[in-house]
């Protein structure tokens, strides 16, 4: 049921229709269009909620605006005495998009509620994924989150599912390959690795030539950029991982490592800086990369 709201004389408390709850016979909720209004007066009664994730608020809006946010079981709850007990970043993501989109609003609940919302572990996208019979989908969606950051910027990124999705679909040829290739998601082929390889690929398909002697070794000479990027993930006596490196620092070695194989330089260390990937984020006109890394460096040379 839609409800319609008279907003010059909003009130939490006075001026919400709610539906009927069919097994106790209360009051209880309605979904509702909530308009960019309607939140900013709720968000007045948000006494005791937790700090405001911005990353949240952006990929909530971001949902909204591009006509990808859908009605859930999750949507805003007052208290009994007509305070918000969960739902301000949905709210400040609406004030944000400046998009009404359709809710469902709780009320009449026992402000010790609040300690139980978001106790519970969230579904992940990987998860959806899964649910939807997408094979590999954990491995993917690390993937594809490694590749937005790179357009991105260094900064964590928070992903909805609809944009991994759309991600996914992007990227899908590279993706497929990836994952015939680094089927694993552990050393060598972790994510952030992995991510360098697709984007690289794209730009010069050669670079496909060099993933046997990076996985397995073979046939790599000293002074080889790719042997030098195996040694660097090469922890405790030949078991390969990455040392405890972040993954900032394995994207960037990895991309440096095959700039250096394209052109056939033989660099005494790979350093934690983005030249590798601007090298490839300018060969392939990627503007918003070369943007958003153009003044990072991990450390000094």
């Amino acid at each position: 049921m839609t409800v319609r709201v008279n907003q010059g004389r909003f009130s939490v408390n006075r001026s919400i229709a709610f539906a009927t709850d069919a097994a106790s016979g209360n009051d209880f909720g309605s979904r509702m269009l909530v308009t960019p209004e309607i939140a900013t007066k709720w968000l007045e009664s948000a006494m005791g909620n937790r700090h405001i994730s911005q990353d949240r608020v952006k990929m909530y809006a971001e949902d909204m605006k591009s006509g990808n946010w859908m009605l859930t079981n999750q949507g805003i709850g007052f208290a009994r005495d007509g305070r918000l007990l969960d739902g301000q970043h949905r709210l400040w993501a609406i004030i944000e998009s400046g998009v009404s989109v359709e809710m469902l609003v709780v009320h009449d609940l026992d402000p010790l509620a609040q300690d139980a919302v978001d106790q519970l572990r969230t579904r992940t996208s990987a998860d959806q994924l899964a649910l939807h019979g997408v094979t590999g989908a954990a491995a993917l969606v690390s993937r594809v989150r490694i590749l937005e950051r790179i357009r991105s910027g260094p900064k964590n990124l928070i992903i909805s599912y609809n944009r991994v999705r759309q991600l996914i679909e992007e990227w899908k040829e590279p993706l497929e390959w990836s994952l015939e290739h680094f089927p694993a998601r552990t050393g060598l082929s972790q994510a952030s690795a992995v991510a360098a390889w697709i984007y690289a690929r794209g730009v010069d398909r050669s670079i496909e030539s060099a993933v046997a002697g990076y996985l397995d070794g073979a046939g790599l000479v000293i002074g080889d950029p790719i042997l030098k990027l195996r040694e660097a993930y090469v922890w405790r006596a030949g078991r390969v991982g990455t040392g405890g490196v972040g993954q900032t620092e394995v994207l960037l070695r990895t991309l440096r490592a095959l700039q250096c194989w394209v052109v056939g330089s033989k660099p005494q260390r790979l350093f934690g800086t983005a030249e590798g990937l601007l090298y490839f984020a300018k060969r392939a006109g990627d503007k918003r990369a070369r943007e958003a890394w153009s003044d990072y460096t991990l450390y000094p040379r």
